[in-house]
C-alpha cells in the first residue's frame, strides 16, 4: 500500500533505523511472532515521532495493527489505539491508509466500552474502502468488519462477508485468504454445515503446507475435528503441535489451553482441567468465557460454591456482562449447564429464553475452534431440570439428529446420556426400555473414545435407576422386585455409608441424622419440624422446637454455624496470605472467592451492631436449617460415594414436609442401626 507524500527528514541514519524496524516487524508478524512484531513497530513509531515523519508513523501503525498484532483477544491495546488516532491526524481524509486505520481502530475499540463508536468507525471504513475500489484495502477492511459483525444475530451477514473475502483474495496473499476461510469455517460450523467446514479446512491445509513454518490454523482446527469425532490420540498429537506454535504466538495460547481443558474433561481428568483454568482466569479475568469454564468444571468436580459464585457474577442484569461476540453462544450454553448443576432454576430460565432463538445452531467458541454440542442439547437439559419432559424430548431428539449429521460422536454420546436421564425421570410407557437402549449406546461410544468422565456419569445414572442390573442385563430379583443392600449408620465416631458393595467412612455432619431418619421411613411424609427435633435431641443442640410455635423463630444462622463460618474465615485469611507470599494465582483466586461467599453469608445473617437477623416462624426456621443441613450432607456424601449421593439427591424431597421415595421397582434393604433415635419420646404428628 503506497504511503501519501510527506516532507522528507534529512536524518538519514535515523530513517534507516526506522525502516529496519518496520521490516523486522513485517517479518516477525508474517512468522506469527507477534511479541517481536509489536516491539519492532513500537520502536519504529518512536523514531518516526522524533523525526516528525507522519509517513513512517502511519506505516508503523498499519504494520502494528495489520492481521491482529495487537495485545490479544479481549484486551484493548491502548498503545495501538493512541498510535492509530495520532496517525489519522496526518493522512488524507479519503485514502487507503485512512480506511485501513479506521477499520483497525474499530477492531480495537470493539473490546472497550466504546462499542457503538467502534461500529460507526467500521461502517465509515467499509464505505470508504468500497469507494476507493482498491481490492487489497477492501479485503483488509472486510477482515476488520467481520469482527464487528460477530454476534449470533449476524450469522448470515458474517457468512456473506467471509465468502466475499475468499472470492476476492489473491491466492498469493495467503494471510487474507486464510482469514476469510477461518471466518467461514466459524460461521458454517455454527450453522451445522459440516461439509462446508471440511471443504474450507482442506483448502486451508493446502495453503498452510506450502508455507515455511506452521501458522497454528491447521493445528487448531484439527484439534477441534478430532475432539468432535472422539479421536483422542490424534487430538493429543495435534495439541502438541498447536502448543509449539502458541509458544511464539500468544494470540492462540488461550485457544490451546481451552483445547487442553476440553480434552482433559472428556478423559475424566476434570480436576487437572480446573487447575489450568484457575491460572488462566487469574491472568485474564476480563474474558467471561474463561470464568464460565471455571464455573463449568467446578460444578463438574463438586465445587458448587465456586460454580455458583462465578454464575452469580456473570448473571448480573440478565447476563449483560457477556458480550455478544464469537463466544456468546458457547458461554451462555455452558452457563445454562452450570445453572442446572447448581439448581439455580431462575437463572436457567433466563438462559433458556436467551438461547431459544438459536435452537438450530451449534454451540461453538472462537472462530469455530471449539464445538460442544447443539444448542438444543442445552435447552433440553434445562427443560429436564424443570420437569418440562415433553419439551425436553423434542429438544434432545433434535440434538441427536444434529450430532448424527455432523458426525460429532462425543457430543452424540453425551446427548444420549442426557436423553436417558430425562426418560428415567419421566417414566411414562416405554420410557424405561428406551432409556436403557440410549444408555448402552452412550456407554459403547464412551468406551470406544475413552470418555472416562462420561463413563462415570453413566455408572452413577445406573446406580440410581438400574440397581441390581448387571452388564449382561440380568436382574437380581426377589418376587419380581430388584433387591439392593445398602448401609448408612454410625460407626464409632464416624459414619459408614455402603452402596453397591463400596464402603466409605465420613466425618459426622448434622444433616446425617435427618437423612438416616428419612431412610428408615420410605414413602412417609415427615414434617420438617420433626426432623429438626431429631437433629437437636440426638446431637444435644438447641432446645427442641414446638411445631405449634408461632413466635420469633430465632437467627438465620445459629451460633454453631456462625462459629464455623468465622473459624473458616480465619483459616482462609491465613491461607490467602501464604498464597500471596508464593504468588500462587490459582490459590489466591480460589481462596478469595470462598472468602467473598462466606462473608456475604455472614452479612446476610447478621445486622447492624452484630445483631442476628430473625426469621419469621419456627416452621420456617426449621425448614431453612434442616434443608440446608440435608443438602450439605448429601453434597458431602456425593464427594466420597457418587452413586449414593446421586440416589439421595434424586429420592429425598425437602420442604415443609420431607420424604424419601426411592424407585418403587427397587427394594433397598437399609442397615441403619438407629440406636438412640428409637428411644426418643417424640410427639406424634
Amino acid at each position: 500500500m503506497s504511503a501519501p507524500s510527506f516532507r522528507v527528514d534529512r536524518s538519514r541514519e535515523a530513517c534507516d533505523r526506522a525502516e529496519d524496524f518496520l521490516r523486522e516487524g513485517d517479518s516477525a508478524r508474517d512468522e506469527q511472532d507477534l511479541d517481536s512484531a509489536r516491539f519492532a513497530f513500537a520502536e519504529a513509531a518512536k523514531i518516526a515521532r522524533h523525526l516528525k515523519r507522519p509517513d513512517l508513523l502511519t506505516r508503523a501503525a498499519l504494520g502494528w495493527g495489520y492481521m491482529g498484532a495487537g495485545a490479544g483477544v479481549g484486551i484493548v491495546d491502548y498503545d495501538l489505539v493512541a498510535l492509530i488516532e495520532e496517525a489519522l491526524t496526518n493522512v488524507p481524509k479519503e485514502s487507503a491508509e485512512t480506511a485501513v486505520l479506521l477499520g483497525r481502530l474499530a477492531t480495537d475499540l470493539y473490546w472497550s466500552q466504546q462499542r457503538s463508536r467502534a461500529i460507526e468507525l467500521g461502517d465509515q471504513a467499509l464505505d470508504m474502502a468500497r469507494r476507493l475500489g482498491d481490492t487489497k484495502t477492501l479485503l483488509i477492511v472486510l477482515m476488520y468488519r467481520e469482527w464487528m459483525l460477530w454476534a449470533p444475530s449476524n450469522l448470515r451477514a458474517r457468512l456473506a462477508v467471509a465468502t466475499e473475502m475468499i472470492e476476492m483474495a489473491d491466492p498469493r496473499d495467503w494471510q487474507l485468504r486464510i482469514r476469510g476461510l477461518e471466518y467461514r469455517v466459524g460461521a458454517s460450523l455454527e450453522l451445522g454445515d459440516i461439509h462446508q467446514v471440511d471443504e474450507d479446512l482442506l483448502e486451508m491445509a493446502n495453503i498452510v503446507r506450502r508455507l515455511p513454518s506452521p501458522t497454528g490454523h491447521l493445528e487448531r482446527y484439527n484439534v477441534m475435528r478430532t475432539l468432535m469425532r472422539g479421536e483422542f490420540e490424534d487430538t493429543e498429537r495435534w495439541l502438541a503441535l498447536e502448543l509449539a506454535v502458541a509458544e511464539r504466538n500468544p494470540n492462540i495460547f488461550a485457544t490451546c489451553l481451552g483445547h487442553k481443558v476440553q480434552l482433559l474433561f472428556e478423559q475424566g481428568r476434570a480436576a487437572e482441567a480446573l487447575s489450568i483454568l484457575t491460572g488462566a482466569s487469574a491472568q485474564a479475568p476480563q474474558i467471561p468465557v474463561i470464568r464460565t469454564a471455571v464455573a463449568s468444571i467446578s460444578a463438574e468436580t463438586g465445587k458448587q460454591i465456586r460454580a455458583s459464585s462465578e454464575l452469580e457474577y456473570l448473571a448480573a442484569d440478565d447476563f449483560a456482562r457477556v458480550p455478544e461476540d464469537w463466544n456468546w453462544i458457547g458461554t451462555m450454553a455452558l452457563l445454562a449447564e452450570v445453572a442446572v448443576r447448581v439448581n439455580d432454576f431462575e437463572r436457567a430460565a433466563i438462559l433458556y429464553r436467551l438461547l431459544s432463538p438459536y435452537s438450530d445452531r451449534s454451540v461453538t467458541l472462537g472462530f469455530g475452534e471449539f464445538y460442544y454440542n447443539s444448542v438444543s442439547f442445552y435447552l433440553g437439559m434445562v427443560s429436564t431440570a424443570v420437569a418440562q419432559y415433553d419439551r425436553a424430548e423434542g429438544e434432545l431428539e433434535t440434538a441427536v439428529r444434529f450430532n448424527q449429521r455432523l458426525g460429532a460422536g462425543v457430543a452424540l454420546a453425551r446427548t444420549r446420556a442426557a436423553y436417558a436421564r430425562m426418560l428415567f425421570r419421566r417414566e411414562t410407557n416405554g420410557d424405561h426400555s428406551r432409556a436403557i437402549e440410549l444408555l448402552e449406546l452412550a456407554r459403547r461410544a464412551a468406551q470406544e473414545y475413552g470418555m472416562n468422565g462420561l463413563l462415570l456419569e453413566l455408572e452413577q445414572l445406573e446406580q440410581v435407576h438400574l440397581l441390581g442390573v448387571n452388564r449382561s442385563g440380568n436382574l437380581r430379583t426377589h418376587d419380581g422386585i430388584r433387591v439392593q443392600p445398602a448401609a448408612f449408620a454410625r460407626d464409632g465416631d464416624m459414619w459408614k455409608a455402603e452402596w453397591l458393595g463400596q464402603s466409605v467412612h465420613l466425618r459426622p455432619m448434622k444433616g446425617f441424622e435427618a437423612i438416616r431418619n428419612l431412610l428408615s421411613r420410605p414413602g412417609d411424609d415427615v414434617p420438617i419440624v420433626e426432623l429438626g427435633q431429631i437433629m437437636d435431641l440426638v446431637l444435644g443442640g438447641e432446645a427442641p422446637l414446638d411445631s405449634a410455635d408461632r413466635g420469633d423463630a430465632g437467627p438465620m444462622l445459629d451460633a454453631e454455624a456462625k462459629q464455623e463460618y468465622r473459624a473458616r474465615l480465619r483459616e482462609l485469611h491465613t491461607e490467602l496470605d501464604e498464597a500471596r507470599e508464593f504468588n500462587d494465582l490459582g490459590r489466591i483466586e480460589e481462596h478469595s472467592r470462598e472468602l467473598e461467599y462466606l462473608e456475604g453469608e455472614l452479612r446476610r445473617a447478621v445486622g447492624l451492631g452484630g445483631r442476628d437477623r430473625r426469621v419469621s416462624s419456627a416452621s420456617e426456621r426449621a425448614r431453612i436449617r434442616v434443608t440446608n443441613a440435608i443438602r450439605a450432607a448429601i453434597a458431602r456424601i456425593e464427594q466420597y460415594s457418587p452413586g449414593l449421593g446421586a440416589h439421595l439427591r434424586a429420592s429425598i424431597k425437602t420442604g415443609a414436609i420431607c420424604s424419601y421415595r426411592p424407585d418403587p421397582g427397587v427394594a433397598i434393604t437399609w442397615q441403619l442401626d438407629l440406636g438412640p433415635i428409637d428411644s426418643l419420646n417424640l410427639p406424634k404428628t
